[in-house]
């Protein structure tokens, strides 16, 4: 906290704390909490500013354990809380700044504003978004993101095993494909280093090689993107929205020549 103290005694303007949501710190290291911040910031007269990146908004939010929120953000006395409105708020790709009026205010009425703003669409997008959180429970289901990050291992393991019967059906004799687990992460910038217990379908060729059978789905008509681990193609079933069951099965069948339908 001195180390604060010492920069505004040189005449700092504000406090600025960035929140690491796309890596991980590991080893001895050390920062200062918000909710100390914040009497230093009034002692001194100038704004605490907290830049939390990925944008968990409530406790209410499918996130991890220990995961920082914009709500607790302000709790702790932050004047001014950005973070992106894609990401784990699952909305359009935006900016979002939350915070005391005043604050707000200021930042609505500099020109540089109009250079930074998002269009009417996003915009709209934005607040359809955000009225589904209203309800975090219709959010859950309503908000793909949030479907993906909510949904239990044992549910996936219920959807690898139906994906996994899907494709065995088209597959034959080209293909073994096998239910297994599989530990994901969320990516995009957000949840450094907290793996999601799930399941995924490993697809396993006969006569080609793994590698061979993902440029064949990445070059599909609707692209299928997998990853491969020892010569295995991996489909998450986390990620697949509803029906792409069907895109995969239809892509895997036309790879080898119709298959089975």
């Amino acid at each position: 906290l001195s180390d604060y103290a010492a920069a505004l005694e040189q005449g700092a303007g504000a406090i600025l704390q960035v929140h690491p949501s796309n890596f991980q710190v590991v080893g001895f290291t050390q920062e200062v909490a918000l909710d100390e911040l914040a009497p230093l910031a009034r002692q001194y007269g100038v704004p605490l500013l907290y830049d939390l990146g990925g944008g968990a908004l409530n406790a209410s939010g499918p996130w991890p354990a220990g995961c920082p929120t914009a709500a607790q953000a302000l709790e702790a006395g932050a004047d001014v809380v950005c973070f992106s409105g894609d990401k784990l708020v699952g909305g359009p790709q935006a900016g979002i700044a939350v915070g005391r009026a005043a604050a707000i205010a200021a930042m609505r009425s500099d020109p540089f504003a109009r250079v930074v703003r998002i269009d009417k669409l996003s915009l709209a997008a934005l607040e359809a978004t955000l009225r589904l959180w209203l309800q975090p429970e219709h959010a859950r289901q309503s908000i793909p993101l949030c479907a993906m990050l909510s949904a239990s291992p044992q549910e996936l393991h219920r959807r690898a095993e139906e994906l996994a019967c899907r494709l065995t059906q088209v597959c034959g004799p080209h293909c073994r494909c096998t239910p297994v687990p599989r530990a994901g992460e969320a990516g995009g910038g957000t949840l450094p280093g907290r793996p999601l217990e799930g399941w995924a379908v490993a697809l396993s060729p006969v006569r080609e090689s793994a590698a061979e059978l993902e440029r064949a789905l990445r070059g599909w008509e609707i692209p299928i993107i997998g990853y491969i681990r020892q010569d295995t193609l991996l489909l998450d079933v986390r990620t697949l929205l509803p029906g792409d069951d069907e895109i995969a099965a239809a892509a895997l069948a036309a790879h080898w020549g119709g298959g089975a339908s």
